[in-house]
């Protein structure tokens, strides 16, 4: 690479840097002017109560039961698929490969010999 395009480079990344480091302190500095004002508890206040009243409308929603005896929602399908069972794994798949205890055959499996 010439010296140029390291220079080049070099130069649009202190840019890239150098607007980032403003765009920071620049927030900072307005985050740290609204903090300063007394105004800022009247309107947080406000805010807050909006969020309240909010809330509190979405606890009066009632939904009319008719609205399940109607044809199309009878129509509806449930297009899901079956979930397949799955083996299960290890008692403790953290354990060292072989150090796990071998399950006991089922009774009436054992293969011993009788004479």
């Amino acid at each position: 690479m010439t010296p140029f395009k390291k220079l080049f480079f070099g130069g649009i990344v202190a840019l890239i840097l150098g607007i980032c480091a403003y765009a920071v302190l620049q927030h900072a500095s307005v985050v740290h002017a609204d903090t300063s004002t007394d105004s800022t508890d009247a309107t947080s206040t406000s805010v807050d109560q909006d969020i309240v009243d909010l809330l509190n409308s979405f606890q009066t929603v009632s939904i009319d039961p008719s609205l399940f005896a109607t044809p199309l929602f009878q129509s509806l399908r449930d297009f899901g698929s079956v979930i397949p069972t799955e083996v299960p794994g290890r008692a403790n798949p953290f354990a060292p490969i072989g150090s796990d205890t071998m399950a006991t055959p089922l009774s009436g499996t054992s293969k011993t010999k009788t004479q």
